[in-house]
């Protein structure tokens, strides 16, 4: 299938970072020190969320001081690992096989140094680092869609030309609320019932040439 698309924009964790086990890990060390129980599940309906909102829901408090405590426990911890994220293979070839035909754009919950690190960590993908918005970038993090709209706005397109690619619920929110099409990257295989069917799904990004016009 074949639709008019003029930019392409893509989530980060979980969608181009194979990074959704060491975020899990850091919320798992936070959740200990705070006695505060969690599961995966609890995880991965957050996912897309901004880590204030994820920190906030999880303590079940608006306490800032508790919540900032608990968000640097996390963070601390995945800024130690970074060097254990890869790139998911098949974006990798998707960049190849696009060769710059397509402008590609990252919309992230994630914050500004977690990102550089990531750019810094992995020069196959440097390129989209003047291309990324971040969570320090707009105010409403996701499912809101300010931040796809922002994105859409620096990229010089409007958003009924652009495609997000994501691995959460919290995208497909943000894409819908925005005006942009969805593709949901299944990257665990595990279904997201909160998706509707009929939603394009694929676990390989080559998937997305489907969807490019000529």
């Amino acid at each position: 299938m074949s639709v008019n698309t003029s930019c392409l924009i893509y989530d980060l964790d979980g969608t181009i970072l194979n990074s959704m086990p060491l975020h899990e890990e850091g919320w798992r060390m936070a959740s200990e020190a705070f006695f505060v129980p969690i599961t995966s599940k609890m995880l991965r309906d957050l996912a897309g969320r901004p880590i204030n909102e994820i920190a906030a829901t999880l303590l079940k408090t608006k306490e800032q001081e508790r919540i900032e405590a608990f968000v640097n426990l996390n963070h601390d911890y995945i800024m130690k690992h970074t060097d254990r994220i890869t790139i998911f293979p098949d974006f990798i070839e998707l960049l190849k096989r696009l060769n710059g035909t397509r402008p590609i754009w990252i919309c992230t919950s994630s914050t500004k140094d977690f990102v550089m690190k990531i750019f810094d960590n992995h020069p196959e993908i440097a390129r989209l680092r003047e291309n990324t918005v971040y969570r320090e970038m707009y105010t409403k993090g996701k499912p809101d869609p300010e931040a796809l709209l922002f994105t859409c706005k620096k990229a010089g397109f409007l958003p009924k030309d652009c495609i997000y690619v994501g691995d959460a619920y919290n995208d497909y929110a943000a894409a819908t609320a925005a005006g942009l099409r969805f593709i949901y990257y299944d990257s665990d295989g595990i279904p997201e019932e909160r998706i509707p069917i009929g939603t394009p799904t694929t676990r390989n990004h080559l998937f997305v040439l489907d969807f490019l016009s000529k």
